[in-house]
């Protein structure tokens, strides 16, 4: 929406809105659902329209053309990355519907993705239900993953008796003894995967569920018990797939590398144990950069979509041919680099709460020698020492708070800190400007 003063660079929308959002010359936000080549709407023209026909906000806009962008970057990464190193599988993704179970989200990459065998993971009998349902290419996965009764096993191995392609993933040992139990019982096979428990760690928010510590997935003595178990079973030629997932938002493009290194060398070693295996399952993990900083935060990544599908074609490549072992078809279950940018929240300001307006200070009598030390950092911040300039401030402002809280301060005294503080960091802001490489820092 338009505002006066608003810049193109006030909200960095250039940068993490990745094409499909940004900030026209006159302030208004515009949509490109189909990338930054394809045409554009202002958002306020949408929502017009919308209150013509009496809807009014809050409103979930969602946009199926920028779900279908997203997946077709995602494949074409992988495709060029399988002819640039002469890769001799095939890639194919599945979309993990816990990350939206919204009809409209799934259905439009699953008819999006058909021609390009895109798939499903489920995680439960409600989610399989949903996937079987599903107008599939023939050769897309329908991935389980999740917790297993025999239930949900007896559905999944049913599945396969209507054509489809279902691959149940065991986390534990307990899994595999009832993946054999259910096809025993039923005397219908089915696609079985291993999920590995990797040394390998993941970054951000969910960094403590992965790695050896991590209790998903199965340890390197229960994958070749597993085989074991599976061949006695007379099963191992249903071993098809391993599988690891290193979390939600790996930030971090070096974490993944050491996890698809590591994957791919168990791969290798499992292959001629169990010789039917022919796919390697990356997870999940592809970031979002919600910042645009391009940095290893938990609200940022430091690669590319092109970087990461390189990264892991020339890995798998490599490994594969060091070990005279035949390259497996790779498969990814990236759900928030699909879905993250095709919704919009829409709302209407009830306040505005400004914080920008200079309240005068000067007025009120103060003890406390930090304000007099603050008041000189104001006037000598420049370009040269910005960030000197609000680190001292800091450093003062935590002074007269501590003292606050101890009853060496008066309530004036912290008040006029306070807003001294806010000056100098909006002076350090517009510092700021004239340094390019500030807003990394």
């Amino acid at each position: 929406m338009s505002k006066k003063g608003t810049t193109p660079d006030r909200y960095r929308i250039a940068e993490w809105g990745s094409g499909y959002f940004h900030m026209d010359s006159e302030g208004f936000l515009r949509i490109h659902p189909e990338g930054p080549e394809g045409p554009g709407v202002r958002l306020e023209e949408i929502l017009s329209g919308l209150e013509e026909r009496g809807l009014n906000d809050p409103l979930m806009l969602r946009f199926p053309q920028i779900l279908t962008h997203r997946q077709t970057k995602i494949f074409e990464a992988f495709q060029s990355a399988i002819e640039n190193y002469s890769y001799s599988r095939h890639y194919q993704g599945v979309f993990p519907v816990k990350v939206n179970h919204d009809r409209t989200v799934v259905e439009t990459l699953i008819r999006s993705g058909r021609e390009r065998r895109f798939g499903i993971e489920v995680g439960s009998k409600a989610e399989l239900c949903l996937g079987l349902t599903m107008d599939l290419h023939p050769e897309a996965y329908v991935i389980c993953n999740g917790f297993k009764d025999r239930d949900y096993l007896e559905l999944a191995v049913q599945a396969t008796k209507h054509g489809r392609r279902v691959l149940v993933i065991a986390e534990n040992p307990q899994e595999i003894e009832d993946i054999v139990f259910t096809v025993q019982k039923l005397n219908q096979p089915v696609l079985i995967g291993f999920r590995a428990r990797l040394h390998a760690e993941g970054t951000g928010r969910w960094q403590e569920s992965t790695g050896h510590k991590g209790k998903f997935g199965l340890t390197t003595m229960e994958i070749v018990e597993g085989i074991e178990v599976l061949n006695g079973a007379g099963l191992l030629d249903k071993l098809v797939a391993l599988h690891f997932h290193m979390g939600s938002q790996v930030c971090d493009i070096l974490n993944l590398k050491a996890a698809i290194k590591e994957a791919i060398r168990l791969y290798c070693a499992m292959k001629p144990k169990a010789g039917a295996l022919d796919v390697l399952d990356l997870g999940g993990g592809l970031g979002v950069d919600y910042d645009g900083s391009r940095t290893a935060t938990d609200w940022s990544v430091n690669y590319t979509i092109e970087e990461y599908a390189r990264d892991a074609v020339y890995i798998v490549k490599d490994c594969c041919e060091r070990s005279g072992i035949e390259s497996p078809v790779l498969v990814t279950e990236s759900g928030r680099a699909l879905t993250a940018y095709h919704a919009v929240l829409t709302l209407s300001s009830l306040r505005v709460v400004g914080r920008h307006e200079h309240r005068e200070y000067s007025k009120y009598q103060t003890r406390a020698h930090q304000i007099e030390d603050m008041k000189a950092t104001l006037e000598d911040a420049r370009v040269t020492n910005y960030r000197e300039a609000f680190h001292d401030a800091t450093q003062l402002l935590n002074e007269v708070l501590s003292g606050f809280k101890l009853g060496y301060v008066s309530l004036e005294d912290r008040a006029v800190a306070e807003c001294l503080y806010r000056d100098i960091c909006f002076k350090v802001r517009s510092l700021m400007q004239h340094n390019p490489r500030a807003t990394r820092d």
